[in-house]
Order: structure tokens, then sequence, then C-alpha cells
């Protein structure tokens, strides 16, 4: 049986991009299923996604599919049992041993690190994330850290550049608010 566990819209405060979220958790598995509508080099895009994650929170397998002015695309993503990643047939080199995925459109896939990595406040976590870019859906690691800073908030720091942000989540470790970006509208 699938539960639902939330069901989240985020507008960007940035750009005009909004992206609406669900998560879900079954007795084996936790997802995450969106679609994002977006501004992607001056023209219409439209992105949907799906991430399914162990009850570890560990990443088993992402899907995207994005729709950019007249041009369509798509990632299907998958680990395997030794930590392998592929792109369809294609084993992605670099990333052997890489737990999470970070989508460069939503704030959804912070949930996963956030639970993943499971902080008590005052603490601090590194992780290398598999970067699935936009619009390209190149497939690149990132180092990144979170920090714990509340019983709500986080602090997000990009390792490769001088990038941060203050994360506020709900009790399910979604983002309510991602300072500079992404803010909750609605929510069930």
């Amino acid at each position: 049986m699938i539960q639902h566990l939330r069901t989240i819209l985020w507008h960007n405060r940035a750009e005009p991009n909004s992206d609406s979220c669900s998560l879900f958790q079954t007795a084996s598995e936790v997802q995450l299923k969106g679609s994002a509508l977006l501004i992607a080099d001056g023209q219409p895009a439209r992105v949907t996604y799906r991430v399914v994650c162990g009850l570890d929170w560990a990443t088993r397998s992402v899907d995207v599919e994005t729709w950019i002015g007249d041009h369509e695309g798509y990632a299907a993503l998958r680990v395997d049992g030794e930590g392998r990643w592929w792109r369809g047939a294609d084993p992605l080199a670099g990333l052997d041993g890489l737990i999470d995925v970070d989508l460069a459109f939503t704030p959804a896939t912070n949930t996963l690190a956030i639970r993943r990595l499971n902080l008590v406040e005052g603490a601090s976590g590194q992780i290398t994330a598999v970067w699935v870019h936009f619009p390209s859906l190149a497939i690149t690691p990132f180092p990144q850290r979170y920090t714990r800073t509340g019983p709500d908030r986080y602090v997000f720091e990009s390792l490769r550049d001088d990038f941060r942000a203050e994360l506020r989540v709900d009790e399910h470790g979604m983002i309510t608010d991602y300072e500079g970006l992404w803010q909750q509208i609605a929510a069930t």
C-alpha cells in the first residue's frame, strides 16, 4: 500500500518557476514525484520527475522527462546493488558509491540528503550528490554540506563554489523555504 505523506507547491522568488512535488512511502521505499513549470533558455519548459529511494533514503532510481520549447529530453538513472550509477544501459563513470541525487530544477531532492543524514542540531554532514543539470540533463558529481542549525533549519553549502542558503523544512524534511529561491505556497 502506498501512503501519501505530503504534497507541496513551490514558487521560485528569483524566476517565474513553479514546482509541485508529492512524497509517498510504501513498505519498502520512498518516492518523490513532481512536475515543474520553468523557463529554460527563454522558452517554456515542463519537467516531470520521479525519484525512488530505499527506506534508508538512498537513491535507487531517477526518471526525468523534459519538454523545452519543441524539444523533448529524458534521463533514466539507476543505481545497482554495488553502488554503480547507470543512465539507461550506459554506466556513469566517477559516480560509484554516491548515494544522493540532486535535481537542479527543484528543491525536492534536498529532502533526500536531509532525511538520510538525520543530523542532530549543530551537526554537519558532507555528501557528494549525483547532480542532474538543467536544462541539459548532464550528470556530474556535486560536493555539498548540510548543517542543522535548528529543529526545522539547515544551511546548505556548495563545496565547489561559494553558494550558501538557509533551508527551512516541515516535519517530513521537505523544504518550506529555500533562502532567496523557493518558497512553499501551498501544502497538503
